[in-house]
């Protein structure tokens, strides 16, 4: 069995920015959507315009590494941040975004321009 899934994970594909955007939103629906989707939560609203304050993609990836989930802050692995971060830049799937692999690469994604609120 260990070996089936060591010979999968050699096989697998190469990870693609839209892979991770479709991560990403799987992992906002089970840790984020609850307090920032639904009305009267304690999340502010993540539109387009709230991820654009952030200028480029490192600033939230930095925020939400030590503060989010609330309630657990920390408490995702460092994949899993990486995907919520991309997620957000593509404004929910909507615009295509570079893979975000660091601070480094997150640092050279603009969250500014063409970032219209659902």
């Amino acid at each position: 069995m260990l070996a089936s899934a060591v010979a999968l994970t050699a096989c697998a594909a190469p990870d693609t920015p839209e892979a991770q955007v479709a991560r990403g939103a799987v992992v906002y629906a089970q840790h984020c959507q609850g307090c920032h989707d639904v009305t009267g939560a304690i999340g502010v609203a993540l539109t387009g315009g709230v991820i654009g304050s952030y200028g480029t993609a490192d600033r939230p990836w930095s925020y939400l590494r030590v503060a989010m989930p609330y309630g657990a802050p920390g408490s995702l692995d460092a994949q899993a941040y990486r995907d919520i971060v991309a997620y957000l830049a593509s404004n929910r799937g909507s615009r295509a975004v570079p893979l975000i692999g660091d601070s480094a690469t997150a640092a050279q994604v603009s969250l500014l321009g063409p970032l219209p609120d659902p």
